[in-house]
């Protein structure tokens, strides 16, 4: 899936966040209709050529990419599974593109007040071992999907950052 820009529906602001010395900038894509707050110093892309199916890509600031924490926000249109079929079928996917996946959580959450999933899973790239965290929602047949990924060694850098993040995500009423 891939992403026209139109500079009308994407905005940005910064904020502060209380209780912590990171500052948080609000990325608003009007067109794919979702807004989300994300660390000021991470670097955003918007259609990310290395991930054809993401919508706008977070990075965060590192002189060496094996530190570097990364989420990327996917919004495919017109899904016709159900929560639970789309869980089955995206682990049953996952476990075909990783020979070595192997889930450390799930659960069912609440993303933007509605209901979502959760994963957590690890698994093999290049020499690294990686750790991705998954979040999504189905929304009026729109998947909405938020994907963190970092070398496992990395992983409890930017756990607070990622809930918050992931906390902030709003789909908006359009």
């Amino acid at each position: 899936m891939l992403f026209v820009l139109f500079l009308s529906g994407c905005q940005e602001s910064s904020e502060n966040k209380n209780n912590s010395l990171t500052n948080f900038s609000i990325y608003t894509n009007i067109e794919k209709g979702f807004s989300i707050k994300y660390p000021s110093a991470w670097s955003k892309y918007e259609d990310p050529d290395q991930m054809p199916d993401g919508d706008v890509l977070f990075v965060s600031p590192s002189n060496e990419p094996t530190k570097t924490g990364n989420l990327m926000i996917s919004v495919i249109d017109n899904v016709s599974l159900t929560m639970d079929e789309f869980k089955e079928a995206h682990i049953e996917n996952q476990n075909i593109l990783f020979s070595d996946f192997g889930i450390e959580s799930e659960r069912y959450i609440t993303l933007s007040d509605l209901p979502g999933y959760e994963i957590g899973f690890i698994f093999t790239k290049d020499i690294y071992t990686m750790r991705q965290l998954e979040v999504w929602t189905i929304n009026e047949n729109t998947l909405y999907m938020l994907a963190y990924q970092v070398d496992q060694a990395y992983y409890e850098n930017f756990t607070d950052d990622i809930e918050y993040i992931i906390q902030s995500f709003d789909i908006l009423d359009l």
